[in-house]
């Protein structure tokens, strides 16, 4: 076996939880002495997003067989610095600035990028399809009857730049104008975005309300709820919020929790390490990036909200909500809002292009899929009960019908 030529201690083998069937299969690569292909992963994987590019980049090693993923065992982020000497076969990195780009260039390895931050950076990149992904947060606003749009971008990043314009073109098609505030990125060691909120807060208030606020990460979107709090607004009845990227601890602990658009995590990490394996073979690499699509909007509490035109509708709204675990039916909400079941039924079509009965069953749907994913240990026979389902079963064939599922 080749002996392995680690020259920086900064950099260990990835240790991951294998089954059976994996064990076996090292097992005899280890018996049969192959020479293993040394692949760095020079990126953040402690971040929950960028964690699922990581796993799908070794179920490609796993396929492969003689993949060794290497990186930095406690800091779970292995810099380009750090691989200066490195002889290994090459690696998948983040090159976020002009000085990662020049160190990348020094190390004359095959190397994939999967960051956005700048516009070219002359190494072959698998990325998001940044554009979309403001499109589809234009979309989730749009149909929540939104009049008044923000974005939250930071300057100097171009796919911060690009969810922008997504998002702006797919309102000004409906002929929307869009509010914008940008400030310098914390990639940039002298910005001091997240302590100098003055500038930010003010903004905020000075915003139409209801406003519909898209932020260019979910960093950006727990910074605007927290100046949203300390300003006196309401999430998300005067601002309502979306970030991006899906982070679990960023929108999961936050109150109210932050809805975002998710990436395609395991699937683009999976194309990454396919294209750096073409580029070790001395497969020449595609003169454009590899882009994938957004998944979807993963709604929480922060834009748990609907702009309608009647406040009577509203209080139909809001009522259903707030009982989502009783026993409602057009009845109970008739007699409480004190109009007729034909009102009603008008009502909800007219505004909603829905029944009442779908609204509720969409809201029950709705809220066992928050709580699937916040309590996934939870028994599912809670769930259903808390979100007015007679049973699991019912629970189950109520997803089936609204096209929903327990996985997001």
């Amino acid at each position: 076996m080749r002996k392995a030529q680690m020259r920086s201690p900064a950099i260990a083998p990835i240790s991951c939880d294998v089954d059976e069937s994996t064990s076996s299969s090292a097992a005899k690569l280890f018996a049969m002495k192959a020479p293993l292909k040394q692949i760095a992963l020079a990126f953040p994987m402690g971040v929950s997003h960028l964690e699922r590019v990581a796993f799908g980049i070794h179920r490609y090693a796993q396929e492969q067989g003689d993949w060794l993923l290497v990186s930095n065992p406690e800091r779970h982020h292995l810099s380009l610095s750090d691989l200066k000497g490195w002889q290994g076969d090459g690696l998948v990195a983040f090159l976020t600035n002009a000085e990662e780009v020049a160190l990348a260039q020094e190390l004359k390895l095959p190397l994939v990028n999967l960051s956005g931050a700048l516009a070219d950076t002359a190494f072959p990149r698998v990325r998001m399809d940044y554009a979309a992904m403001g499109r589809l947060a234009a979309e989730h606003f749009l149909k929540r009857g939104f009049s008044h749009f923000a974005y939250y971008g930071v300057l100097d990043l171009w796919y911060a730049a690009e969810i922008g314009r997504g998002f702006a073109e797919a309102l000004a098609a409906e002929g929307f104008e869009l509010h914008r505030h940008d400030s310098p990125s914390a990639l940039d060691p002298r910005s001091h975005w997240i302590q100098d909120g003055s500038a930010f807060a003010a903004w905020l208030q000075a915003l139409p309300r209801p406003c519909a606020l898209l932020c260019a990460q979910d960093q950006r979107g727990v910074h605007a709820v927290h100046t949203c709090f300390r300003s006196g607004l309401r999430v998300p009845q005067d601002i309502a919020v979306l970030g991006c990227n899906n982070d679990g601890i960023s929108c999961e602990m936050l109150s109210p929790t932050l809805s975002s658009v998710a990436r395609a995590g395991d699937d683009l990490g999976y194309a990454a390490a396919r294209l750096l394996h073409q580029l070790m073979q001395g497969i020449q690499a595609p003169a454009t990036d590899l882009v994938f699509p957004p998944g979807k909007v993963i709604e929480r509490d922060s834009t748990a909200t609907l702009v309608l035109d009647d406040p009577e509708l509203q209080k139909a709204v809001a009522y259903i909500r707030a009982n989502i675990a009783a026993s409602l039916n057009v009845a109970s909400i008739c007699t409480y809002l004190g109009r007729s079941r034909r009102w009603l039924e008008y009502a909800f079509r007219k505004e909603l292009d829905c029944t009442p009965l779908d609204f509720i069953l969409q809201s029950r749907v709705q809220a066992a899929t928050r709580m699937l994913r916040q309590q996934p240990k939870a028994k599912l026979g809670a769930i259903a009960s808390n979100c007015g389902f007679s049973s699991p079963a019912q629970m189950q064939r109520a997803f089936k019908k609204m096209g929903g599922g327990t996985k997001e």
